[in-house]
């Protein structure tokens, strides 16, 4: 597994964009926004209440272990994952990318410690329309915790946000499989009975 910092990159969320993006198109439309999918119906507001709170801050600076590269294999990921902290660590990301027969798949795991993800999902204040529409979206639940999870099918990619305590969340994403949310719910749940021991 592999650490670093990079601080010329001000958000985990607009670099997870930029690669996403620039490396393989996946999750972009060809004007660069996201492919929304089918409509929704009606959203709360606000999310629902986090009746147990999780926290995975014991695992920010070595998010791959979170799943690690054993459970990865099984899903396909044969590469070790590598993982990026933002400035001041208010965020981390773990990613895995493989690709075979010109098929290109990443499974990205992101921990904010300190940021209410799930909430801003909710409440339509996405700072990241790139990584999360402010519209296309579902409310989810993942072994338990209070989820949302939205989906880009022409590029097959599923994100989940899952709601871990008020103010600290992580988000799965999934991309390049047929089954892209079945795949990200398996990360997601295993991720969850990790840290509910």
């Amino acid at each position: 597994m592999r650490t670093w910092k990079h601080p010329r990159i001000g958000s985990i969320r607009r670099w997870l964009a930029v690669i996403t993006c620039a490396a393989s198109t996946i999750a972009c439309g060809t004007s660069g926004q996201p492919t929304p999918p089918n409509s929704t119906a009606s959203r709360p507001s606000s999310p629902p209440p986090i009746d147990r709170e999780l926290d995975a801050s014991v695992y920010h600076g070595r998010l791959c272990e979170l799943f690690t590269d054993e459970q990865a294999k099984v899903e396909g990921f044969d590469k070790p994952g590598e993982i990026k902290l933002e400035t001041n660590d208010r965020a981390a990301a773990c990613s895995r990318f493989t690709s075979s027969g010109g098929v290109y798949r990443h499974l990205i795991i992101e921990h904010y410690p300190n940021f209410d993800f799930l909430g801003s999902v909710y409440r339509g204040r996405s700072a990241a329309p790139l990584m999360w529409p402010r519209e296309d979206w579902a409310p989810h639940t993942v072994a338990g915790q209070p989820a949302a999870r939205t989906t880009f099918p022409i590029h097959s990619v599923c994100r989940i946000a899952i709601g871990l305590s008020p103010n600290q969340g992580i988000v799965v994403d999934v991309g390049g499989v047929d089954r892209a949310c079945a795949q990200a719910d398996s990360v997601a749940e295993e991720i969850v009975r990790k840290l509910g021991g």
